[in-house]
């Protein structure tokens, strides 16, 4: 399943001595590579869905990543700090395209339209 999400903020921020990075942007909420220790994981408890399979069925896109993206960095109080981009670094295969959500990477962007058209328009 491939749903909207309407985020209010594009930058996560977290603070988990697990990850060697304190903000992301992904345009998803969920993935289908299903890592047990994903720290994302508990994003889908917030929708009254399982951080478990629902994480890895129940994919959201964020059709207004590169607006909140550009809102965000253009606010008064932004302090610039490194940024990663997605989570997961995979190349997929031309058979998968059809499968829903992924990183903002070349080798995910033909798995939904949008999200090629998305992930240039964050280079703006």
């Amino acid at each position: 399943m491939l749903g909207i999400d309407t985020a209010k903020k594009i930058i996560t921020r977290n603070n988990s001595p697990d990850v060697g990075f304190d903000r992301s942007i992904n345009p998803y909420k969920g993935c289908e590579h299903g890592c047990i220790y994903c720290f994302a994981r508990p994003t889908h408890a917030y929708l009254n869905l399982s951080p478990g399979l629902d994480f890895e069925t129940k994919i959201f896109r964020k059709p207004d990543a590169p607006e909140l993206l550009r809102q965000e960095l253009s606010a008064r109080n932004y302090v610039p700090a490194t940024i990663q981009l997605g989570h997961q670094y995979r190349r997929l295969s031309a058979d998968r395209t059809d499968r829903a959500a992924d990183p903002p990477h070349p080798g995910g962007a033909g798995r939904v339209r949008a999200s090629g058209r998305d992930s240039h328009q964050v280079g703006r």
